[in-house]
């Protein structure tokens, strides 16, 4: 009796000694072939219908309990190569709305090309059987071509419960396109995941994702992120990663049985998980060939591309900056700026032509810590100072444009800008006020044809300012690594005894995410360069000694100028 069995890497088939063993007599014959039979019955309905009879590995499985739980609002799911996360992401994306009737669940993808080649195949194959045809009723409709995706860019099942497939440049181009969407099922409804979202390779900053998270949370539904960190740190991953704790962890073969972690919580969202799935975990990727091809790799690199852990960008000019140890949380900080006799308080501005002028505010103490607790414009009032360009997320390649913010406030007067100011400043009496010395002396015709510079007119309304040193960004950029470095670099950051000197409020989001991404690659990163300019004009302050604390009651014999209004 001659028996061949289709190797699988996880079902288990007979061993040689086994068939050898049952094929000896009549019963052990019957036994074999009902084996044989349940065993090729098994791999043909794991192919056919995958969403219920599928492999589920163990990674896959975590996200999905973590998704079950009520305290977790998110999953970040962080993958190796052909790790198996946006096929995973899939099965919990078309098992809920199956299960929760008139569910609403967006899928992103970068572009319509990404979504139709990479995102939309995997929902269509772990659809069931009986609805991969087309079907248009009273109330489903799918129409699927593997040219073009689904027709219409979404799916409605039997049940009411609608796939909508959009895409991160859409909302670049359209930051209202979410507005009244209600994403997820009704709590009566919910019989299994209730999801809202799945965003697949989410490359931008958190403008988006909060708008995501604002539509999850009437129907409590979920969020779920995957990304393969091929180029290490976003602004977003920053976020995410820094501070995070370690829940689970396994040895890594490719870094010599060193611990990677399986699971961690991040330090800034306890209501979030993040998952990492290993590729050497997936036994259908080809482990040993990408071993082959990450043999000469860096370990940041083998991090990444085997174990799905981002490391931080080596082209990041600011490299020691992490959310965990330079970002604190204003309510948990609660710094009173406007003692003077504490905290010496300086506005930075560089002004602009066509588009907005930048501003920054910082406040230093008599140890010298540096507090940037301010900026103008506002993040979260009018969004991205910069946006990322078409090589989005390259590394060196990166290219940035001037986003909604830098547009929006563009052309404002003096007595506008004033305006915005003050309420920025409130109770916080401005101690200097230092200006980019390119705009500061250069003189313009009045109406009464006299000449005038910009800080001229800025003195007629009482808006005192001292011009900018003038150093060279050679001089600038080492003062501002130098005010990010922790005391002791040999040590982990602590609040109490190793913090830097430089920290900035989550509220400075604008400015932080330029610290985060700047890499001086000229052109390429000049919509980021502004906010970096007025860190440099802050830490040459002094004649270059950079901000320092003075006493109010010194303010007669010191050379420092009030900063009016």
């Amino acid at each position: 009796m001659s028996l061949s069995f289709t190797h699988h890497p996880i079902l288990e088939a007979p061993t040689d000694e086994q068939i050898a063993a049952l094929a000896a007599d009549k019963t052990g014959q019957q036994a074999l072939l009902d084996w044989h039979e349940a065993y090729h019955e098994r791999l043909r309905k794991a192919v056919e219908e995958p969403l219920d009879h599928g492999f589920v590995l163990d990674h896959h499985k975590m996200v999905e309990d973590f998704l079950y739980q009520d305290d977790i609002d998110e999953v970040w799911v962080f993958g190796g190569w052909r790790s198996g996360k946006s096929r995973s992401a899939a099965k919990i994306v078309v098992e809920s709305a199956l299960a929760n009737p008139n569910a609403e669940i967006i899928c992103w993808a970068q572009n319509e090309d990404a979504s139709v080649e990479r995102q939309q195949p995997y929902i269509w194959e772990m659809l069931p059987k009986q609805y991969k045809q087309k079907m248009k009723g009273e109330v489903e409709k799918i129409n699927y071509s593997k040219g073009t995706g689904f027709a219409g860019k979404k799916l409605i099942l039997p049940n009411g419960a609608v796939i909508y497939f959009k895409f991160y440049s859409q909302f670049q181009n359209d930051d209202t396109m979410l507005e009244g969407a209600n994403l997820g099922a009704r709590k009566e409804n919910v019989n299994k995941i209730n999801m809202g979202s799945w965003l697949d390779e989410y490359l931008g900053d958190e403008t988006l994702l909060n708008r995501v998270r604002g539509r999850c949370m009437e129907k409590n539904s979920k969020v779920l992120i995957t990304f393969t960190p091929v180029d290490g740190y976003t602004p977003t991953v920053g976020t995410v990663m820094d501070g995070a704790t370690t829940l689970t962890s396994k040895p890594a073969s490719l870094l010599g049985g060193r611990m990677m972690p399986t699971s961690q919580q991040p330090g800034s969202n306890p209501s979030a998980r993040i998952v990492f799935y290993h590729t050497e975990d997936n036994p259908w990727a080809n482990f040993e060939r990408l071993s082959r091809d990450l043999r000469a790799k860096e370990e940041a690199d083998i991090m990444k591309l085997a174990y799905g852990f981002p490391t931080k960008s080596m082209t990041a000019m600011f490299s020691s900056f992490s959310h965990g140890s330079h970002v604190y949380k204003t309510s948990e900080c609660e710094y009173d700026f406007s003692d003077r006799s504490k905290w010496t308080t300086y506005q930075v501005i560089d002004p602009a032509g066509t588009k907005a002028w930048s501003c920054i505010w910082a406040s230093v103490n008599d140890l010298g810590d540096i507090r940037v607790w301010a900026e103008f414009p506002e993040r979260d009032t009018y969004g991205e100072w910069a946006v990322e360009g078409k090589s989005i997320g390259k590394g060196e390649g990166a290219q940035w444009r001037q986003g909604p913010a830098a547009k929006e406030c563009g052309g404002l007067s003096l007595r506008d800008l004033q305006t915005e100011w003050t309420k920025i400043e409130g109770s916080v009496e401005v101690t200097q006020r230092i200006i980019d010395i390119r705009f500061a002396h250069n003189p313009k015709q009045t109406k009464d044809h006299g000449e005038k510079t910009l800080q001229d007119e800025l003195a007629d309304m009482g808006v005192f300012t001292e011009s900018s040193m003038g150093a060279t960004e050679d001089v600038g950029l080492p003062l501002i690594q130098e005010a990010l470095s922790l005391p002791d670099r040999s040590k982990p950051f602590d609040y109490q005894t190793n913090r830097p000197r430089m920290m900035f409020s989550e509220d400075v989001g604008n400015c932080i995410f330029s610290v985060l991404n700047y890499c001086k690659n000229g052109k390429k990163d000049e919509a980021l360069k502004d906010f970096i300019d007025l860190l440099r004009y802050l830490m040459t302050a002094e004649g270059g000694e950079g901000p320092m604390h003075i006493d109010p009651n010194e303010l007669g014999v010191t050379n420092i100028t009030k900063g009016g209004y």
